[in-house]
């Protein structure tokens, strides 16, 4: 078998990662690098197209990290997408540090 008929996909990467730890949106751009994309505002376009899939579908839960453990935000998974691109569209630089806009969980840990 060659690389790419065993390598994770894009979105199996995110959800193996999420099943094992809370995922950020620090790690979610770094895994769309994967893609080719080099540009930083595609990147960041990309990311935020990957979470909000996997909000909307349920495979992942918007929240913060509030010091002991997930706190899920209490809204709805449209109102959390939208805070997620609006949060990060702002930003001057799309490369963000591990915690900042959203801290994503499987549903099912």
């Amino acid at each position: 078998m060659s690389f790419s008929e065993t390598a994770m996909t894009l979105t199996e990467d995110l959800l193996a990662r999420a099943s094992d730890d809370w995922l950020t949106a620090a790690e979610v751009i770094d895994v769309a690098r994967r893609s080719g994309l080099q540009n930083p505002d595609d990147l960041r376009d990309l990311s935020v197209g990957l979470i909000t899939r996997l909000i909307v579908t349920g495979f992942l839960i918007p929240g913060e990290y509030d010091g002991v453990g997930h706190r899920p935000w209490d809204c709805s998974a449209g109102e959390a997408v939208a805070r997620i691109a609006e949060d990060w569209a702002a930003r001057k630089d799309p490369f963000v540090m591990p915690g900042e806009i959203v801290w994503l969980d499987a549903p099912s840990k």
